[in-house]
């Protein structure tokens, strides 16, 4: 009787931990909103909110340090709430303010990571996917400083590199507890949830995303504004709660809130690449590797189909004449399609010529450096040598994670592995249609998950290094 009751307390309380959004992670949630109501607050009512905005941004910089997950989950699917909100508050983007803001959360990351490392026993080492991560950007910035023949896109690239790839990528592996990466988890849901709300008050009431095409939430006075990264934000909650669902708790009411007006706007940003790559995520995970039975599948299957259906009898006819137009590109060259297009030829071109060590960082494309693929990115920039170590880290990604996957026991670890293995396909299919090699957080991220899940299931204790760091910082 003594072991019944142990038993279902045990269970009780592993339901518990793993519970989709836990006490702490609404007490900050409401912290955020708070905080965000706060500067939008003080944005209309203020002239003056420097010391306002002193305030507010160190209460948000210790919650970082102490909370490193959420920085994190901030960088991976949470960009679009920081446009947003500058948005609001009248204030225009740049690229200094976006530096800024991605050094703060790299920095709080990576702090807030060592100084929790630090008070427990932890032994951090090195696996052979971060050496060719160190080896292959190593390689980026040396071809930069050989090769480059200085193109501003040469220059953006290797600045933004160690903001958006190879500082998240550090902070990522640095993750030592299956608690802080399912709050991550919870975290990257959290971010998108919060948008759910001002989207549709800005697609009822501003009269700017009345018959826009695509949609964003926010466009700044001067145009600019991010549909792709919109997208990306909803695809990707749709890929944890979906996971989630199916894999643990089942669907329930809670869920639908979050996935019906999700799935809807994921539609209405007009991201076809966003949009694509979560349709094949999906199969993907359905064919593959669902541990679920086939009743299920099929159910999941007509569901996703039938909210898809909805949305699109839900959009504007401009956005729907925008999807049409991705098969009618022949007809016309001025189209994005076309312009990929054009811009992959020229690109597998660069390749031919260099097809060793490439034409060098920002040469490719007539000097653009953008061909909106980063697979012929690195072929044409860095050559076979760039693009074999492209391919080993992705394949030793998708083997470690396959192999934690079919051998660890505990299902809630396997959850989190499987979510970041479709992440990591997510981002990856997404980058063959936009972005460029030091721009893909989401994909860079999803890999150190993946390392990081992978090292904790083989972790053993003591690490001095780290507690050495964190001593002297």
């Amino acid at each position: 009787m003594l072991t019944n009751y142990s038993s279902t307390r045990t269970a009780k309380n592993t339901l518990t931990n793993i519970s989709w959004i836990s006490s702490s992670d609404r007490t900050l949630l409401a912290l955020l909103l708070i905080s965000a109501a706060a500067a939008i607050a003080l944005g209309g009512i203020a002239q003056n909110t420097a010391a306002g905005a002193a305030i507010l941004g160190a209460a948000i910089l210790l919650t970082l340090i102490k909370h490193p997950e959420l920085a994190l989950a901030v960088l991976f699917n949470g960009v679009i709430v920081y446009f947003y909100l500058l948005c609001k508050l009248g204030v225009e983007t740049s690229r200094i303010t976006t530096s800024a803001f991605y050094l703060a959360l790299v920095g709080t990351a990576i702090l807030g990571f060592i100084l929790t490392i630090s008070r427990r026993r932890y032994n951090f080492h090195l696996s052979l996917t971060d050496i060719l991560f160190i080896c292959f950007f190593s390689y980026i910035f040396l071809n930069y400083f050989v090769f480059s023949e200085k193109h501003e896109a040469a220059y953006i690239k290797i600045c933004y590199a160690p903001l958006l790839v190879v500082g998240p990528y550090f902070a990522t592996i640095l993750l030592s507890r299956e608690k802080t990466i399912r709050n991550f988890f919870n975290y990257c849901v959290i971010l998108a949830a919060i948008l759910i709300i001002p989207s549709f008050y800005e697609l009822l009431v501003n009269p700017t995303f009345e018959n826009s095409a695509r949609f964003s939430a926010y466009e700044f006075s001067s145009g600019v504004d991010n549909p792709i990264l919109f997208g990306l934000t909803f695809g990707t909650l749709l890929i944890i709660v979906g996971t989630w669902i199916l894999e643990r708790d089942g669907l329930k009411a809670k869920h639908l809130v979050l996935v019906i007006p999700s799935t809807f706007l994921l539609v209405r940003a007009g991201s076809r690449g966003a949009l694509l790559s979560f349709i094949i995520t999906i199969v993907f995970y359905i064919v593959v590797f669902a541990k679920i039975r086939l009743k299920t599948k099929l159910l999941t299957v007509i569901i996703l189909s039938m909210l898809f259906i909805s949305a699109y009898h839900f959009i504007p006819q401009t956005t729907i004449d925008f999807y049409k137009s991705t098969f009618d590109y022949q007809y016309m060259p001025e189209s994005s399609v076309s312009q990929r297009l054009t811009m992959w030829q020229q690109a597998l071109h660069d390749f031919k010529s260099k097809p060793i060590l490439g034409v060098g960082v920002g040469n490719s494309v007539w000097g653009g450096g953008f061909p909106h693929n980063i697979v012929l990115e690195v072929a044409a920039e860095f050559g076979l040598v760039g693009l074999f170590m492209l391919a080993a880290i992705c394949f030793l990604s998708i083997q470690k994670a396959m192999t934690f996957i079919n051998k660890t026991p505990r299902n809630d670890l396997k959850i989190c592995m499987k979510i970041s293995l479709l992440l990591f396909i997510y981002s990856f299919i997404e980058a063959q249609f936009s972005g460029y090699i030091t721009n893909q957080t989401r994909l860079f991220i999803s890999i150190g998950l993946i390392s990081s899940l992978a090292r904790m299931r083989a972790g053993s204790p003591g690490s001095q290094t780290l507690k050495k760091l964190a001593a002297a910082i």
